[in-house]
């Protein structure tokens, strides 16, 4: 078994490093392409929406300016209603305003996922070392490895869905932290666990 976990140390090591180093480079360059709203007609909007430095403010902020539409919709039929939609700057603002409340809770929702993943790994990993203590070594083992798997899966880069450019700031700041947390874990328990295995010595880990 000491060879094994010698072997799942090593591929989950250099797994461990290779992401880390990804997001360190993701998150240190993320700055550099302009954002979407500096090309856009209604900048001066998305500022505004931007600088709403609470969810809660921005969705009151939204209610706001519903009840502000529906006040202008009173006593009119769909047709005027409809005109309305392509003449009103209020509508577009209101649109704005939802697209930057619903990219919000999109991005809460991520990091949410993520932290609520991870922490079940841990979980499982610390389940595996308590079945090491208790002698159960093959079941600590797998338990350890799936822990692992889980954290690794879900700190991973985003391939589909945007890639890199779909990883805001509280995501790689988020996946930075757990990947280096899980690299500081999987070091202490190589070096615990092959102790305890066999007292020949061991190759010396990054």
């Amino acid at each position: 078994m000491r060879a094994l976990i010698i072997t799942l140390f090593i591929l989950g090591f250099v797994e461990l490093t290779i992401q880390e180093l990804r997001h360190i480079h993701v998150f240190a360059y993320r700055d550099e392409k302009p954002a979407l709203h500096e090309f856009s007609r209604d900048k001066e909007q998305v500022n505004e929406a931007e600088k709403i430095g609470s969810t809660v403010e921005l969705r009151a902020r939204i209610i706001d300016l519903n009840a502000k539409l529906k006040d202008k919709e009173a006593g009119k039929d769909s047709k005027e209603i409809d005109k309305m939609k392509n003449d009103e700057p209020l509508y577009k603002e209101v649109r704005i305003f939802e697209s930057e409340y619903a990219g919000r809770v999109d991005k809460a929702r991520e990091v949410r996922d993520l932290w609520q993943h991870c922490g079940a790994g841990a979980l499982l990993i610390a389940l595996g070392c308590l079945l090491f203590i208790t002698r159960q070594d093959w079941a600590g083992l797998a338990s350890i490895m799936t822990g692992f798997t889980v954290i690794i899966y879900w700190s991973s880069p985003i391939i589909f869905g945007g890639g890199a450019n779909a990883e805001h700031a509280a995501l790689l700041i988020s996946k930075m932290s757990i990947t280096a947390t899980a690299l500081v874990i999987i070091n202490v328990l190589f070096f615990a666990f092959t102790k305890r295995m066999s007292p020949e010595r061991v190759p010396k880990a990054a």
